[in-house]
């Protein structure tokens, strides 16, 4: 699973994705709960993640709620 690292992101910090099993694994800056793991996500939306102008947006609106998920410290 490669780590990709976001210093310049104000919420997510880094994000790793697996594609063999299209798990990722997105790292929040701060909180509790801040590892959410989605299952099943194409390397497409993983590729646009990477490149979108907010990731933050991008999580919210096509990733939160679409894939099974887990949340982890």
């Amino acid at each position: 699973m490669a780590l990709l690292e976001f210093d310049n992101d104000s919420w997510i910090q880094h994000v790793a994705y697996d594609t063999e099993t299209k798990q990722m694994r997105i790292t929040m800056k701060g909180g509790k709960k801040n590892i959410y793991e989605c299952q099943n996500v194409s390397q497409d939306v993983y590729d646009e993640f990477k490149k979108a102008p907010s990731r933050g947006n991008f999580f919210n609106n096509n990733i939160k709620g679409n894939y099974n998920f887990e949340w982890f410290e």
